[in-house]
């Protein structure tokens, strides 16, 4: 896990993020109302994406080196976003207003603060 570090600051950044900042990209975002919308705002506050995530990029896409990777085999990848990190990762992508992004972004923050638990113990 070589992205412990930047898995914490995340957390942080997760339970920050205000309603304010989500609906004034939320408004920014000239594009069709769609996926595209949820996926701009996202990258602008947390660099969400897996080409431009904070965790991503620590690993250098080495999923394996991912604080995500603790509970999969060796053959999988995208951690972040199977088994049950799914849930949280998709009800981000999955938002279809400001104030249930920012929901969503407390969930993932409360399921990542589980996984830290798992692994300090």
């Amino acid at each position: 896990m070589e992205n412990l570090k930047e898995f914490k600051e995340l957390i942080l950044r997760y339970e920050s993020i205000m309603l304010k900042e989500i609906r004034s990209l939320w408004t920014a975002w000239h594009g069709p109302d769609t996926d595209e919308r949820v996926s701009f705002v996202t990258n602008r506050l947390t660099s969400y994406g897996t080409v431009t995530c904070t965790l991503c990029v620590a690993v250098r896409r080495d999923c394996h080196k991912c604080v995500y990777s603790i509970d999969y085999h060796a053959s999988d990848i995208h951690f972040c976003f199977k088994g049950c990190n799914s849930e949280t990762y998709l009800a981000i992508e999955k938002a279809t207003t400001p104030a249930e992004l920012k929901a969503s972004f407390r969930a993932r923050a409360k399921h990542m603060r589980t996984i830290l638990k798992q692994i300090e113990i």
